[in-house]
């Protein structure tokens, strides 16, 4: 049996952004140039972040990409360890 994930998928944080600030998705995929299906299937932990969608949302949500994909790679870690 796998353990409990210790990380959550980054699409579930970039939710909660969207959320706090009352920012709808559709809104930030044209601000950005991310399309509608590409942060979707992020947001849904379906597809994982790369660093062109990580360096779009520094610049809206005035937050370090580099933290972004520390927590992707976390969570790929915390993915791949568990099956093992």
């Amino acid at each position: 049996m796998a353990n409990k994930l210790i990380f959550n998928h980054i699409g579930e944080e970039i939710l909660q952004v969207l959320k706090d600030r009352k920012i709808k998705q559709n809104a930030l995929c044209k601000k950005t140039g991310i399309s509608t299906s590409e942060l979707n299937e992020i947001i849904k932990g379906k597809r994982n972040l790369s660093w062109s969608v990580s360096l779009k949302l520094e610049n809206i949500f005035i937050l370090d990409a580099k933290e972004f994909m520390k927590k992707q790679v976390d969570y790929d870690y915390e993915l791949l360890k568990n099956k093992f």
